[in-house]
């Protein structure tokens, strides 16, 4: 596993999902304020990603496969736990997350297929 810059930060984007959990676990305004603030640092993250892989030429195999699922693993980490929340307006939310889940699980399905070396018959654009 080549760790070079990029997947270092992709890897520390996929470490906030957890921490966002937690902080979203608590209803208060603090709480939610350092939560907004994790998921501003690992959308930031995401722009530096790309940004070092591209401008020192590391990309690889590794950070093509991770950078999405980290990408989809916070954004979806978010929409659960917003989910369960009683906040107002009150939004049909479980229905918004499963709208937007789908897609990102069966993207991240067919990156593994395709990152095993199996051939698909169709395809796709995630």
């Amino acid at each position: 596993m080549p760790l070079t810059p990029p997947n270092l930060v992709t890897l520390f984007r996929i470490a906030t999902a957890p921490f966002l959990v937690w902080l979203l676990m608590y209803t208060g305004p603090a709480a939610s304020l350092a939560a907004a603030g994790v998921f501003f640092v690992a959308t930031i993250s995401d722009y530096f990603d790309g940004y070092l892989a591209r401008s020192y030429n590391s990309v690889s195999t590794l950070g093509k496969f991770l950078d999405p699922m980290a990408d989809k693993l916070v954004v979806m980490t978010a929409l659960i736990m917003l989910t369960g929340m009683a906040r107002m307006p009150h939004v049909p939310a479980r229905t918004c997350t499963s709208i937007f889940l789908q897609p990102g699980c069966s993207c991240c399905g067919f990156r593994w297929w395709s990152a095993c070396g199996r051939e698909s018959t169709t395809t796709f654009a995630c």
